[in-house]
């Protein structure tokens, strides 16, 4: 049925009633905008009926309608009939002369794939070598461009470390010239100190060396600093960075370029003075370890009151790093006893003493305290510090163990 009732009539047996139909004197037609079914119905003097949204014309032009509505029919066989075969073409971007030859062999253009769906197997091959072609020119391009790039920022990269390297030996000669010191020769030594401790990278610049510092190293000689980064490693990288004693967490690197120079009249001074401390350590270290043993204490859970006037001198051993927990008191006395004392350990902590006048073990420690009050520390996993006092004389400080 029409718009206005009436029955359409269809004027050829091959043209569905929803393209082209008859009603009364007057012949309508149903076709796209742009398409050119639409452009010939125009030239033949068609009308557009906005109530069928179709054109119309009388059915004086019957055989003229019917002529254009069938090939127009043929026209949308042959596009299906072509989409079918699949000789699907992807037109490149930018490639125009391709875009050229599809229009030449009368591809059709897909609005809804983006697609070229070619006529004939000839050009089908002949277009698809053009795009390969095509493609593979654009693959060259983009590995020229690629490589040009990595070129170029390789080239920046090694210029900014030229400059660098510059800078650095500049900063070098000048904190050689500064430092007035005398240097042992050799190569630069790359020294890594490594922390856990919480740190910006300002406060952690700000705890770097600063470079024409002099160092003392582990083996007692004397470095000059003429090089400093910090570099800070997360948790996931700290799995690939791995130290020694350090369990895998985030840390900061500290790491140092430094050059031998010779010591200072102090710094041997100092060194000579840090070798007697250590020796006199270890001697102190054995002498208790040899009077635990010697004055045979027994565990009792009590000790002997020892008035402080009594005594000549004692040492205090303390073990820990944050605190010192006690680790056994060696006295001796006026009248030449000596008092070896332990509180215990964890968890009972039952005390213990022993005494012995044994006369070896009263000379070693009258020698041990004859230099007087002073401190000194064993280094170590578990660091001990020993603490010698005498009656007349305050202990004192501690030098550095490092």
């Amino acid at each position: 049925m029409s718009a206005t009732g009436k029955p359409r009539k269809p004027i050829h047996p091959d043209t569905p009633t929803t393209r082209a139909w008859q009603t009364g004197r007057r012949i309508y037609v149903r076709a796209g905008y742009h398409s050119q079914l639409n452009r010939q119905l125009v030239e033949l003097g068609t009308h557009w009926d906005p109530n069928h949204r179709a054109r119309w014309i009388g059915t004086t032009k019957r055989e003229a309608v019917t002529a254009l509505v069938l090939a127009a029919e043929t026209r949308i066989r042959e596009i299906e009939a072509v989409k079918q075969a699949g000789r699907w073409i992807v037109l490149p971007y930018g490639a125009a002369h391709i875009h050229r030859r599809l229009r030449e062999t009368n591809a059709i253009f897909c609005k809804h794939t983006k697609a070229w769906a070619v006529r004939t197997d000839t050009a089908y091959a002949e277009i698809a070598a053009m795009v390969e072609a095509w493609n593979i020119d654009l693959e060259l391009e983009r590995v020229a461009r690629q490589e040009t790039r990595r070129l170029y920022y390789e080239e920046q990269r090694l210029e900014r470390r030229r400059a660098e390297a510059v800078h650095s030996a500049r900063l070098r000669e000048k904190a050689i010239v500064d430092s007035g010191r005398t240097l042992l020769g050799g190569d630069i030594l790359h020294l890594t100190e490594v922390t856990r401790r919480f740190h910006t990278k300002a406060t952690a610049l700000a705890t770097a060396r600063d470079v024409g510092e002099v160092m003392r190293l582990d083996d007692g000689c004397r470095a000059l600093v003429v090089g400093s980064e910090v570099h800070f490693t997360n948790e996931i990288d700290a799995y690939d960075c791995r130290h020694p004693d350090m369990p895998v967490d985030a840390h900061w690197h500290f790491s140092y370029d430094l050059l031998l120079i010779e010591p200072t009249e102090e710094e041997l001074a100092e060194e000579t003075g840090r070798a007697m401390a250590g020796i006199d350590a270890d001697e102190l270290h054995a002498l208790m370890t040899a009077a635990a043993r010697l004055t045979a204490a027994t565990a009792e859970d009590r000790w002997t009151p020892t008035p402080e006037d009594t005594l000549t001198g004692e040492i205090v051993a303390g073990t820990g790093f944050r605190g010192m927990v006690p680790a056994g008191r060696l006295m001796l006395t006026r009248d030449g006893r000596v008092i070896w004392q332990h509180p215990g350990f964890h968890p009972e902590y039952i005390r213990s003493e022993g005494l012995t006048a044994d006369p070896t073990l009263v000379q070693r420690l009258r020698d041990a305290l004859a230099p007087g009050a002073r401190t000194r520390v064993v280094p170590g996993t578990v660091p001990v510090q020993y603490t010698v006092r005498t009656h007349d004389h305050p202990p004192a400080p501690a030098p550095d163990p490092q």
